[in-house]
């Protein structure tokens, strides 16, 4: 993975972005802390050993179920890795989202406080692993990482090509399950959006996060009416 090279630590959002991942609890974050867990400073070859790591659990499983009687003891399918990659430069364009946040803050907090000439963009950016930028430079870099990950997702293609099929990657992908099959216990999902550009990204994102406070309010409201029920 050499063409993937690149300053793993100040020009990338991947590697802040897994650490990130790796502290939730599910399937994704068994993945992102299998790949933390790597012994290796770029953080997609990471990844890839922890494909081929996840195959290796597998196969020694497998092998003792079929000496023991015993069910194999298999949290995560290696090619759960293929869906986790379009998650994974998801995930960055969130900590994109995130981290312009954080820098427009940044902006108005050193205007307020009389251009003090302090870089006030720099523990901002310190928290997502890149050297000091400003805002208009975020993109640049979130674009740099999705052609880094469409690199390794290409790799990652060629070794799982027994599969079905391939999602398309996208700098953003959001999918939902398809409503026409909902009451199917395995209904498929389907794309609800793409982007292809920050901008579009954080149409997308915007649009989750008001409808999830929706339907927070309303969850709540209809908790304080069913206190007269």
């Amino acid at each position: 993975m050499d063409n993937l090279a690149f300053n793993i630590n100040r020009d990338s959002l991947l590697d802040a972005t897994l650490t990130r991942m790796a502290e939730k609890s599910n399937k994704d974050s068994y993945i992102a802390r299998l790949t933390q867990e790597q012994k290796h400073d770029h953080p997609l070859a990471r990844l890839g050993m922890a494909f081929t790591k996840l195959r290796t659990i597998r196969s020694v499983e497998n092998k003792r179920s079929k000496e023991t009687g015993e069910p194999p003891q298999i949290v995560c399918k290696p090619e759960a890795v293929v869906g986790f990659t379009q998650k994974l430069i998801n995930n960055c364009a969130w900590s994109a989202y995130a981290l312009l946040g954080k820098l427009n803050q940044a902006d108005d907090w050193d205007e307020l406080s009389g251009n003090t000439g302090t870089d006030c963009y720099a523990d901002a950016c310190d928290e997502y692993g890149i050297d000091p930028t400003h805002p208009s430079g975020i993109e640049d870099i979130l674009l740099a990482d999705l052609m880094r990950v469409e690199m390794f997702y290409s790799k990652l293609k060629a070794k799982t090509s027994y599969l079905n099929n391939h999602d398309d990657l996208y700098l953003y992908h959001d999918k939902m399950p398809d409503p026409d099959r909902e009451d199917e216990p395995n209904a498929p999902w389907i794309t609800r959006a793409t982007a292809d550009t920050l901008a579009e990204a954080l149409v997308i994102m915007e649009d989750i996060i008001a409808q999830s406070d929706e339907n927070n309010e309303a969850g709540e409201m209809q908790e304080w009416a069913n206190i007269a029920a």
